[in-house]
Parts: C-alpha cells; sequence; structure tokens
C-alpha cells in the first residue's frame, strides 16, 4: 500500500489539508493522487513525503538586547547568530525555513541563559505530546491500561509515545508522512519532548550543547518538516468514557468531605499518641492496594491513561488516609466509655509563638510530655505556671484530652487547648 493510499485510510477519505514543501503555501486535498503540484511555486510533489525536503534556514529577522540586559545573556547564542549573518549580540532570530518562520530565543530565568526556544507558529495540527517512549509507555501498554495510536512504522513506533486527547484518525492523518516521523525522530534526539498545539509546534533545548549552531539549524529544519503535516480540516477530540469522569468526580469530590471530617475529628478527639496515624496509613495502604486493579481498569483505554492512574491513584490514597484516621479518632473518642481523668500538671517551660499571637506552654504528666497553647497577645503567662486538664483513655487505646485546658500561673487564668 502507498503511503498516500495508508494516510488515506487513516482519516476515512475525509478532505485534509497540508502545506507546500517549498514555499508553505496550504493545500486542500480531496482527490486520490498520490502528487500535487503548488498553486504558488509549481513543485510537484507527494501528498505524504518519504523524506523530509532539504531546508536551509535563512535570517529573516533578529532581536538585539533589551535595554538593561546583561549582554551576557545572548553570548551563548552568538555562534548560531554568526553563522547566520549576525554580528551583534542577539537574543532571538527568526529564521526562514522553506516558507515558515522559526524563532530561535534564549531561554532565561531570574536573568540568565538557560538554554534555547525553538517555536513555529502554524496553525491547524492536532494538539498531541510526542515524547520519547520510557519503560513506563511501554509497561501501560502492555497491561492495556494504555492505548497509544499506531503508525504501522515500528521504528517509530517503538521509540515515539503519542499522548493527546486529538482522535485516532486525527492523529493518524497527521503523523501518515515518513518525513514527519523522521522529523519527530530527529527532533527526540535533542530534547525529550516535542509538543503540537492549535497555534504551534515549541521545543526547549536545555543542557550541555544546548547553543551548538549544527544542533539549532537542525531542530529549525526538522520544527519545519512537522509544521507541513497533513491535518484535517475539521479537528475532533477522543471523548473521555464516562467511567472516567465519574471516577474522577467521586475521588476529587471526596476530598473536602473527608477532609472536613478529619479536621473536626482532630479538633474534638487528637490524640497524644502519633501511633493512630501509623495504623490509619496502614489501613488505608490496605485498602488502597485492593482498589488498584478496579482504578486501573476504570481508567483504561486512552492513551493519557497512565497520567489519569497516577494522579487518581494518588488521590484515591489521600481520600483513604484522611477518612481512616478520622474514623479512627471518631470511634476513639466519641465512643470512649472511660472515666474522665482530671489532672493539674506543672509547667516546666513557656515560649511564645509571636505570629499566632499565643503561649506554648509544656508540661509533665508523670513520664509524659504534653504541649498547651493559649491565646495570649500581651504575654502575660510566665513561670511558674500549672495547667489543668481533663484526659480519657480512648476506646481504642489512644488518650486524649476533653474539652480545654487551663493554665494557672500568679494572676488570671487563660482558657486554652
Amino acid at each position: 500500500m502507498s503511503a498516500y493510499r495508508e494516510g488515506r485510510e487513516a482519516v476515512r477519505h475525509k478532505p485534509f489539508a497540508l502545506l507546500c514543501a517549498q514555499c508553505a503555501q496550504r493545500r486542500v486535498v480531496r482527490d486520490v493522487d498520490d502528487t500535487f503540484a503548488c498553486e504558488r511555486c509549481d513543485l510537484e510533489q507527494p501528498v505524504f513525503a518519504v523524506t523530509p525536503r532539504p531546508i536551509d534556514p535563512v535570517t529573516r529577522e533578529w532581536r538585539g538586547l533589551p535595554e538593561g540586559m546583561a549582554k551576557a545573556t545572548a553570548e551563548d547564542l552568538t555562534a548560531f547568530a554568526r553563522e547566520m549573518g549576525i554580528t551583534e549580540p542577539a537574543t532571538s532570530l527568526t529564521v526562514a525555513c522553506n516558507g515558515l518562520d522559526v524563532v530561535v530565543e534564549v531561554a532565561t530565568s531570574s536573568g540568565h541563559p538557560i538554554g534555547v526556544d525553538l517555536r513555529v507558529n502554524v496553525v491547524g495540527l492536532p494538539p498531541v505530546t510526542l515524547r520519547v517512549e520510557t519503560e513506563e509507555h511501554v509497561d501501560a501498554k502492555r497491561t492495556g491500561l494504555t492505548v497509544e495510536v499506531q503508525t504501522g512504522d515500528a521504528g517509530f513506533d517503538a521509540k515515539v509515545f503519542v499522548e493527546s486527547a486529538a482522535s485516532p484518525e486525527d492523529l493518524a492523518l497527521t503523523l501518515a508522512s515518513r518525513a514527519v516521523r523522521q522529523a519527530v525522530v530527529a527532533v527526540l534526539g535533542h530534547v525529550g519532548s516535542v509538543e503540537l498545539t492549535e497555534l504551534g509546534i515549541e521545543v526547549g533545548l536545555r543542557g550541555e550543547g544546548a547553543y551548538e549552531p549544527a544542533r539549532l539549524r537542525e531542530l529549525a529544519a526538522a520544527l519545519r518538516t512537522i509544521a507541513g503535516a497533513p491535518r484535517v480540516l475539521s479537528p475532533s477530540t477522543e471523548e473521555t468514557p464516562r467511567r472516567v469522569n465519574v471516577t474522577r468526580f467521586v475521588l476529587f469530590g471526596a476530598a473536602p468531605i473527608v477532609l472536613a471530617s478529619l479536621i473536626h475529628a482532630l479538633h474534638r478527639y487528637a490524640t497524644f499518641s502519633v501511633l493512630i496515624g501509623f495504623v490509619a496509613a496502614g489501613l488505608a495502604g490496605l485498602v488502597w492496594l485492593a482498589l488498584q486493579p478496579p482504578l486501573r481498569r476504570l481508567v483504561a483505554g486512552r492513551s493519557r491513561s497512565h497520567l489519569d492512574f497516577a494522579l487518581l491513584r494518588g488521590v484515591l490514597l489521600g481520600d483513604l488516609f484522611a477518612a481512616a484516621l478520622s474514623a479512627l479518632l471518631l470511634v476513639n473518642g466519641a465512643g470512649d466509655r472511660s472515666a474522665p481523668r482530671h489532672v493539674e500538671l506543672v509547667a516546666y517551660e513557656v515560649d511564645y509563638d509571636s505570629e499566632d499571637n499565643q503561649a506554648i506552654v509544656r508540661a509533665m504528666d508523670g513520664p509524659e510530655k504534653h504541649r498547651f497553647s493559649f491565646d495570649d497577645p500581651q504575654r502575660r503567662i510566665h513561670l511558674p505556671a500549672t495547667v489543668t486538664a481533663t484526659f480519657r483513655q480512648g476506646r481504642l487505646g489512644f488518650p486524649w484530652q476533653q474539652g480545654h485546658a487551663v493554665v494557672h500561673w500568679s494572676s488570671d487564668d487563660a482558657k486554652g487547648k
């Protein structure tokens, strides 16, 4: 089957558009010819190019140093700028690549150069992120969690992971040209990912060798090839399954509810023992592990499913921990039938929290140390002092404080926690 036939099959015989490989004139393809002649430059060319057309970037315009910016900001781009015929310091060059402009500019952080950003402004491409395929992607596809568009090009499919909410038909068309696939692989030889949006393509080159003229030329030419890829006239998106939306709604919707419950439980029944937190974590972890298979099945089936799974399993763990800790605190406190124990503790230290205007009083109950906080904007609480409080044993064996504690010192009393 010819490359053209493969591409046509990908979009089920819809008309589509592409750009002339020489002058970037837009062409709408409606017929069944393997080639077409550009209306502007008369170049006869294949609809689905097999190899990228040679591209020699030519400087169209450049931007020098803005006022007040250190000259060092542009020094890293000097070699490329000189190759392109610019002898003065420049932070940005716009180079013409077979009819399309590619912007090459210094990327900065806090005024210091960190690399180079390259950008092509072109409309109509489906939104997609093309990444270097990792073991995580391979495992996600092997287990059925993620389903990715396959081009039929074994070399490309093994190297590139296609992540997008665009419809599979739209993506298959854009990647149907072997020249475009080769350009994508070339770009990913320098960066971890390349992002196509409805407004263009952008990549960021960082690290050692980011300013090498040969790399910048290769990237500019590859981005130009990708920018000319076939694209449908009316793009469509892959509809998110209802089961995924319901799962998101349930897990994210439960978060504020369990958090509010936990805050209430901590306010009323907070214990002195950190062990209850470990018990809650253990219970939550066991339930979380048991829920992994059904959660995986609920979100599986799209190119972004592994990202949804990672996010939602994190939200689920947080929900379960908050729910478990809240439940333990409520059972331990609200269900407590032990007799109250009224104590008077001798304070051994008083500190002040200037931000909250509170006195922090530390006192001993036998071998146990306790920390109490009292509103004290005038800083009147001081040693010697005593604290009276009511402790209870807890239904589950985790001691907790019932009600507010009261601090006594040489003058008035102050209620606290």
